[in-house]
């Protein structure tokens, strides 16, 4: 791409635009701000940007619908899908609807800075479907047999046919000293992208972590509760946080990150 790459920035919260900005201040992008849907396709309309870091809830225009007007008005255009309610099925519409990438609330502006470096590669492919299939995506970090909703939580699917639940060791690196975490408790349901449990540090601060999956809690790692540490010596083992009786297991883990094997595995299917 020759000269500067322009972005728009879409959220209805001027400090949450701002901030993203700030992510990528230093980058030499031409970065402009839409508080709407109809804002930014008007601004997209007079000069053609070539990014658009939406945020999917927002009201009048949802992002959602922002991003398809955008797609059927310019194809080429790279679209990255940010939200702070974190619905994997929402994200996975939004990459069948050609969105780039999506990142869910928060991230690290290091995580935004390599999507959008990504983006305008132009021979880097989106993440999204190839002939109508969806394509896994890879999570290095991951051990084998183990599924990722972002950098937030994992799953482990066990021999017994429930799941184990932890939290994602960099979602665990930006957190700093643990001073409680809120479990749930058996027999609780929960829902693929709802809250599983609240983590609060020692800086007063609350840190969500999602469940990767739907089911009902079947057993909750107790020793993780007063000795937090635990979570943090070994994040992908004895750090997990519940296990849970899935409810659509089959069709929730495909549209979670992978190890390179297990994303290898199923796109040989």
């Amino acid at each position: 791409m020759t000269g500067k790459a322009r972005i728009l920035i879409v959220d209805d919260e001027v400090p949450v635009c701002r901030s993203i900005a700030g992510a990528l201040a230093d980058q030499g992008y031409v970065i402009e701000t839409a508080l709407s849907g109809e804002e930014a396709l008007e601004r997209d309309r007079e000069k053609r940007f070539d990014i658009v870091i939406i945020d999917l809830m927002m009201p009048g225009m949802t992002g959602m619908q922002l991003l398809t007007v955008l797609k059927q008005r310019r194809p080429e255009v790279r679209i990255i899908v940010i939200t702070g309610y974190p619905s994997i099925r929402s994200a996975v519409e939004s990459l069948k609807l050609d969105a780039f990438d999506y990142l869910p609330k928060p991230f690290a502006p290091v995580d935004l800075r390599r999507v959008v470096e990504r983006a305008l590669d132009p021979d880097h492919p989106p993440r999204a479907a190839m002939m109508g299939e969806w394509i896994p995506v890879v999570d290095a970090a991951a051990p084998e047999g183990v599924y990722t909703i972002g950098q937030n939580a994992w799953a482990r699917p066990l021999a017994d046919g429930t799941v184990q639940v932890g939290i994602h060791p960099d979602l665990l690196a930006g957190i700093g000293e643990i001073e409680e975490l809120d479990l749930p408790e058996e027999g609780d349901r929960k829902i693929q992208g709802d809250t599983c449990l609240v983590i609060h540090d020692c800086e007063g601060r609350r840190h969500t972590v999602w469940s990767p999956v739907s089911g009902q809690v079947v057993e909750v790692n107790r020793k993780i509760k007063r000795f937090s540490e635990t979570a943090l010596a070994d994040p992908w083992g004895e750090g997990w946080i519940v296990r849970l009786e899935p409810l659509t297991l089959e069709r929730e883990l495909p549209l979670l990150s992978q190890t390179h094997d297990g994303a290898a595995q199923r796109q040989r299917r």
